[in-house]
């Protein structure tokens, strides 16, 4: 297959452009209507057909948008997917600490290679690769009998609900990407994420012995901590799933105390449970209520439940968890990607679980729809990324690997959608 005439559409200005206008209109959490409309009319205007699917979580309503693009006579189909949310509830579902930005979050630039803006390293940037990399094959020519598939989603950093309601209402895809920062690493090894709430009961008095919550919540600091590393509560997280990659997998980090002002009663722990492929919402709330029996038992001052839903408003239903099967390294999907990232990026790129270790995605929901997936795009933390450490603020990418990335990926979905169906 001769892609020169693809790679002849990957047009730097153009995606700079389209970039801008995406991160120019808000989509905080909850509130990705107007980004969905913006995107599904230009995926319309660059020729594929764009449907919107509506939906309701606790009470508020949002849309995913996908556009599909190919004769669908035989090839596979190949989702691309991101999410349009931006925000942490960290921060009151605003931008990241705003007042400590140095540029107008809404407002984007390009300087020194870099795309600064809201959104640009999570995920406006995989929206801007997915869109890309179809108009590139779109515009080149090339015939595709299979389907290219952008799904764009709601909601992601509360537990996946976008995609966890579009993927579970069914996507007709055989493989899929899901655009999250990689550092354009291959990762077809993924892990999921259940929330949950440890609620610690007692009672806010003064002046005669009491339980108070706030005292009691030790036994639970103590039996988790520390989050990241080794930890009390490991024990009691059943699996039998064994990842070489993921050696510390499962665990528990705790993410937020909060008490409610009107009834002081009650602590609450809001705390990610990241999980191996078996584990399940039920799984892991019997696995709590286990832990949370034995601190019982042990300190007669205890108290506790367990609610095993997202504590973000409105609640996720833990739409994200069980990130399995895992895609086989040496698939077709790893080895055609891998192919053209060389390719386009002249060297061999890094195929296993890398360095989004203890971050949940969005993958979870396409590989329980049964369709081999793996993450792919720009953008990393670490010491040598481009972030010490996330939440961060002004939020950046580098427009060549943008660039980069967009090719790679219109090269190896135009291939895989030149594939029979049920090959590989």
């Amino acid at each position: 297959m001769d892609f020169s005439g693809i790679d002849a559409k990957v047009d730097e200005g153009r995606i700079i452009d389209f970039f801008k206008s995406v991160v120019r209109i808000p989509s905080e959490r909850y509130q990705e209507h107007n980004v969905a409309r913006h995107v599904g009319a230009y995926m319309d205007g660059i020729g594929m057909r764009v449907t919107y699917h509506p939906f309701t979580q606790g009470g508020a309503g949002m849309v995913n948008v996908v556009g599909r693009y190919g004769s669908n006579a035989g090839g596979k189909r190949v989702v691309m997917c991101a999410h349009m949310d931006t925000g942490s509830g960290q921060y009151d579902g605003l931008v990241f600490q705003p007042d400590k930005w140095t540029k107008d979050p809404l407002d984007p630039v390009v300087e020194r290679g870099y795309f600064y803006g809201l959104g640009a390293f999570n995920d406006k940037q995989g929206i801007c690769c997915a869109v890309s990399a179809a108009d590139a094959i779109i515009k080149s020519g090339v015939p595709i009998d299979g389907e290219i598939i952008c799904a764009f989603v709601c909601a992601e950093t509360v537990s996946g609900v976008g995609a966890g309601h579009l993927f579970e209402k069914g996507i007709d895809a055989d493989l899929g990407v899901i655009l999250e920062s990689t550092g354009m690493e291959i990762q077809p090894i993924a892990w999921g994420s259940v929330r949950a709430r440890i609620i610690v009961k007692g009672e806010h008095k003064h002046h005669e012995p009491h339980a108070n919550p706030v005292e009691t919540l030790r036994y639970v600091l103590d039996a988790f901590s520390p989050g990241y590393g080794a930890n009390r509560a490991k024990s009691y997280l059943t699996t039998k799933v064994r990842e070489p990659e993921l050696p510390d997998m499962p665990y528990i980090a705790i993410r937020a105390i909060h008490s409610d002002p009107a009834d002081l009663d009650r602590v609450n722990a809001a705390v990610d449970v990241m999980t191996m492929h078996d584990q399940t919402p039920q799984s892991v709330g019997a696995d709590l209520a286990r832990l949370i029996a034995d601190l019982k038992a042990e300190h007669e001052d205890f108290d506790a439940e367990v609610e095993v839903e997202g504590w973000d408003p409105p609640r996720s239903a833990n739409l994200m968890w069980g990130a399995g099967p895992n895609t086989p390294v040496d698939s077709e999907l790893v080895r055609t990607i891998a192919k053209h990232h060389e390719v386009v990026r002249g060297t061999k790129p890094y195929v296993g679980a890398g360095t989004r270790t203890g971050a949940g995605s969005d993958a979870a929901s396409l590989r329980r729809a049964g369709i081999q997936t793996v993450e792919y795009a720009p953008g990393s933390i670490g010491p040598d990324g481009d972030f010490a450490q996330w939440p961060t603020t002004d939020e950046r990418i580098k427009v060549k690997d943008v660039v980069d990335c967009s090719r790679v990926l219109a090269r190896a979905v135009a291939e895989l959608c030149n594939q029979p169906r049920g090959r590989g």
